[in-house]
């Protein structure tokens, strides 16, 4: 579903341009989210699903503007740290079910 409403949709054309607030409220609305989205959601699943697919760490420091890559291995780790504690969260919650 969500590659076909992606497709079909002139905001996601590829651009070199990060989103705006009111391209993020769009994607929320098509894809019928509970939940806004915000640049740090979007700048979150960008750079995991990049470093997911192989990108190189030059592409994806450039792609989040950071000036060195020393940023965007700190910001990779911090990411990393992130999934695990989501993973720990839900482990926790399960048990008190």
């Amino acid at each position: 579903m969500i590659r076909e409403i992606c497709k079909d949709e002139a905001f996601l054309a590829q651009k070199a341009e990060p989103a705006t607030p009111d391209d993020l409220t769009t994607a929320a609305d098509l894809l019928e989210l509970e939940m806004p989205l915000s640049s740090y959601t979007s700048r979150h699943t960008w750079a995991t699903t990049a470093r997911n697919h192989n990108v190189p760490l030059s592409v994806i420091s450039a792609g989040m503007g950071h000036a060195s890559e020393k940023t965007t291995q700190i910001y990779l780790a911090s990411l990393e740290s992130s999934v695990i504690d989501q993973a720990n969260r839900s482990i926790i919650a399960s048990l008190y079910v």
